[in-house]
């Protein structure tokens, strides 16, 4: 099983290949059950991406990465434009608290 602190080092990685091609975060949190420490055999690495550079598109929104993406299938994103983020949800309001940042 993966560790919260090799999760965190996964969500790095992730978040620097992004970098690599282009596609920038402006807030990266790492959420569900590695942030909790509840994690067990067949746990994804929940992450919410944040940029400016989303839009409203989700499927847009993951095209810009998803070359990376397939590199890491531990990996579930969840990507906000910075608007939706701003705007919060229930969702949104429960992964800033529970979440840590990356």
């Amino acid at each position: 099983m993966v560790t919260q602190q090799t999760a965190i080092n996964t969500a790095h990685a992730f978040v620097q290949e992004c970098k690599m091609i282009g596609v920038t975060f402006d807030k990266v949190m790492l959420f569900g059950s590695y942030a909790r420490g509840t994690a067990h055999d067949g746990s994804d690495i929940d992450l919410l991406l944040v940029s400016k550079k989303f839009t409203d598109d989700i499927f847009a929104n993951l095209k810009q990465y998803t070359k990376v993406n397939i590199r890491y299938p531990l990996i579930e994103t969840h990507p906000y434009s910075f608007q939706q983020f701003t705007d919060g949800d229930e969702f949104i309001a429960h992964i800033a608290k529970e979440g840590i940042e990356i």
